[in-house]
C-alpha cells in the first residue's frame, strides 16, 4: 500500500474517511437512537465471521442451528462480510424505534433509492455475489419483498429472543453518553466515542478502510446509535 497514492475506491488505503459536515446549529441536534435494522446486519456479519467477533460466541452457538438457511444466504447476500451497508436495509435511528417499524419501513422503501444502493453494492462486489446483486438490482420490488421476508426470518431467530436485554444494553449506553454531555460538553463525548471517530469544527470523521465519501448533513443534525456487535464504526 503506497501511502503517497491518492485512496481508490473499493482499495485499502489508510486515508479513507467519510466526512459529515454540520452547520454550527446542528451541534444543538445532536441525538441519540437505537437501531434494530443496524443490530440484526451486524448480527449477520458476525455470524458469517464468528472468529471475529469471540465476545458473541455463547450467543453465536445458541443460534446458528435455529437460523433459517435460505432467509439467513439472503441477507449475507445483501449485506456482505464488511464495509458498504445499503441504505434502504435501515432507517434512520430513533429513541422510540421498535423492530416492527424497522421492518415495515423497509417493506415501503421507494424502488428507485434502492436501485441507486443495488448499484453500489455491485461495484463493490465480485462473482456470485455480484450476479446475485444484479438481479436484485433489475427486479427491485421483488427484492425488496424477498429481503423483509428474510429480514423477519433472521431477526425471529436471532435476536428476537434477546433483543429486551440487548436494548436495556443500548439505552444504558446513550445514557452514560448523555451524562458525558453534561459533565464534558458535546466534543468530550464525541472524543470518546471510537478511536475511528473525529470530530472537528464543521464536520465528524470516521476514518474507513476502502470508502470515502462527503456527507452534507448541514441543516439535519446528527444521530448517535450505539451497536453492540461491529469492533468498528457503522453509519447511515
Amino acid at each position: 500500500m503506497d501511502r503517497n497514492m491518492p485512496p481508490i475506491e473499493g482499495v485499502e488505503h489508510p486515508d479513507h474517511r467519510v466526512e459529515f459536515h454540520l452547520s454550527p446549529g446542528d451541534i444543538e441536534a445532536v441525538r441519540f437512537g437505537v437501531s434494530p435494522g443496524h443490530e440484526l446486519a451486524h448480527a449477520v456479519r458476525a455470524l458469517r465471521r464468528p472468529a471475529a467477533n469471540p465476545l458473541q460466541w455463547g450467543w453465536l452457538r445458541t443460534v446458528r442451528d435455529r437460523l433459517p438457511r435460505d432467509d439467513f444466504a439472503l441477507l449475507s447476500t445483501v449485506i456482505g462480510d464488511d464495509g458498504y451497508l445499503p441504505d434502504f436495509l435501515t432507517t434512520a435511528p430513533r429513541w422510540d424505534l421498535t423492530p416492527e417499524a424497522e421492518l415495515e419501513g423497509l417493506r415501503a422503501t421507494p424502488v428507485e433509492p434502492m436501485r441507486v444502493d443495488f448499484g453500489k453494492m455491485v461495484l463493490r462486489s465480485t462473482g456470485a455475489r455480484q450476479q446475485a446483486l444484479r438481479e436484485m438490482q433489475a427486479r427491485p420490488v421483488r427484492a425488496r419483498a424477498m429481503i423483509a421476508d428474510a429480514w423477519a426470518g433472521v431477526w425471529d431467530a436471532a435476536l428476537a429472543p434477546v433483543w429486551p436485554q440487548l436494548e436495556r444494553l443500548l439505552r444504558a449506553d446513550i445514557a452514560v453518553r448523555a451524562q458525558r454531555i453534561a459533565t464534558g460538553g458535546i466534543a468530550g463525548m464525541a472524543g470518546e466515542l471510537h478511536r475511528q471517530v473525529t470530530w472537528s469544527e464543521g464536520a465528524v470523521r470516521v476514518s474507513l478502510r476502502r470508502h470515502s465519501e462527503q456527507v452534507d448533513c448541514r441543516g439535519s443534525g446528527l444521530v448517535l446509535a450505539p451497536l453492540s456487535c461491529p469492533p468498528g464504526v457503522a453509519w447511515c
